[in-house]
């Protein structure tokens, strides 16, 4: 009896709370379902903010987007910005990376002058034409040229047929920047890969952290910035994370441990400071230009390389790499090889490298240069007459690093 008894009141228990048995007949109002909304775990950063800087001080800003124009993609937009040119002696004509079809402004960078079109150039074929009373001041032949040299023999300060080169970092500041419209854009940078999880990361409100180690050129060397002259344009490393900064605010941080002169054996030396010593979300590598100039073979700069890599992934597996394939030194230094086969050769290297490693990619200036130096003079670009891009160029490495970063 008192288990029929137990069993009636469980099952009446159990109809009240399925809503059954109410009184009369009376129909009673279903419950409402519990939501099935799931609220997203918060967003938890692995970055140690202490090792990086947060891309919002005087050296990367936004106010750099705009004032060096990093988001006028030299790919995709309008207009070509401050391409530079170097004004010699004896010529007045002056062909453009690509057809002008107009000009907006001719100036010195460094300056600050601005030159007036119908008094000082003109356009000719889509080529700026010098005009025989022009205000632009050229330079003699003997400024890349010299009778004599001060630059260290070590430099190798000569071009291919024997003469004296000219080393140093004065050439941006005798350089003219021209801002026009080509007639036809038709040149898309190569880039092998994009950083995919650094863009989720960023596009879902993530901090990121990103690491660029290399030589020179990464540091900034010869830049205007470097020189404390003109526009003090920084590096590209700056100028990339500068746009990042503006499209993602308070979510960019950065840490730029180049130093001047080292080569890809440099970076296997210092693995564990470099790429092995805290979480990080992209690192971008530019090793190359000091490794042609000492020579070393390809199988070594590949050895070196992967050994790179695999350490940055032995501290982060997911880490993306881009390697970044630099822009080719002066192609008639005698301080590296005819016609630039090592960096061709660096290049096959980076590529082989994205092809068979997961998180590999490849920014690649050297075809960038490639296709600029079919219609202008590598002087026109150098900041130091070797290897040191000038303003102009650190743009490009921006704009084609941000292609990469973002799969523009």
């Amino acid at each position: 009896m008192k288990k029929q008894i137990l069993i009636s009141v469980m099952l009446s228990l159990t109809l009240a709370a399925c809503g059954g048995g109410g009184g009369g007949g009376a129909s009673s109002t279903a419950p409402t379902p519990p939501s099935t909304a799931v609220t997203p775990p918060p967003v938890i950063s692995k970055v140690d903010t202490t090792k990086f800087t947060l891309c919002q001080n005087s050296t990367c800003n936004t106010d750099l987007v705009s004032k060096f124009n990093v988001d006028q993609f030299f790919f995709s937009a309008a207009q070509i910005h401050d391409e530079t040119i170097l004004p010699m002696a004896g010529n007045d004509n002056y062909p453009l990376w690509r057809n002008a079809a107009s000009i907006q402004q001719v100036r010195n960078r460094y300056t600050g002058q601005v030159y007036v079109d119908g008094v000082d150039y003109t356009i000719v074929a889509g080529a700026l034409q010098i005009t025989t009373a022009s205000n632009i001041p050229k330079i003699l032949n003997d400024f890349i040229h010299p009778a004599q040299t001060t630059t260290p023999y070590y430099w190798s300060p000569f071009v291919s047929d024997g003469s004296i080169l000219h080393i140093g970092g004065d050439y941006q500041g005798r350089q003219i920047a021209v801002t026009y419209t080509p007639s036809l854009v038709t040149f898309q940078p190569l880039v092998k890969g994009t950083t995919s999880k650094l863009k989720a990361k960023l596009d879902s409100g993530q901090q990121v952290a990103i690491t660029y180690i290399g030589d020179s050129i990464t540091v900034g060397l010869d830049t205007s910035s470097d020189a404390g002259a003109g526009p003090k344009q920084p590096s590209y490393p700056f100028l990339a994370s500068a746009y990042l900064a503006k499209k993602y605010p308070n979510q960019v941080y950065i840490r730029n441990l180049a130093v001047s002169g080292t080569t890809t054996a440099d970076g296997v030396t210092n693995e564990a400071t470099l790429v092995g010593d805290t979480f990080v979300d992209a690192i971008v590598i530019n090793y190359g230009t000091n490794d042609a100039f000492t020579k070393i073979s390809t199988a070594a700069y590949q050895a070196n390389l992967t050994s790179i890599v695999n350490a940055a992934k032995a501290k982060n597996p997911d880490v993306e790499i881009v390697l970044l394939v630099p822009f080719a030194a002066n192609p008639d230094w005698k301080g590296v090889s005819p016609n630039s086969q090592q960096f061709k050769d660096f290049a096959a290297v980076c590529n082989t490298l994205a092809d068979t490693t997961p998180n590999v990619s490849v920014s690649n200036m050297l075809e960038v240069g490639f296709d600029m130096m079919q219609h202008k003079a590598y002087y026109d670009v150098t900041a130091n007459g070797i290897t040191h891009p000038n303003d102009f160029i650190h743009v490009m490495y921006a704009q084609v690093l941000l292609k990469t970063f973002l799969n523009l």
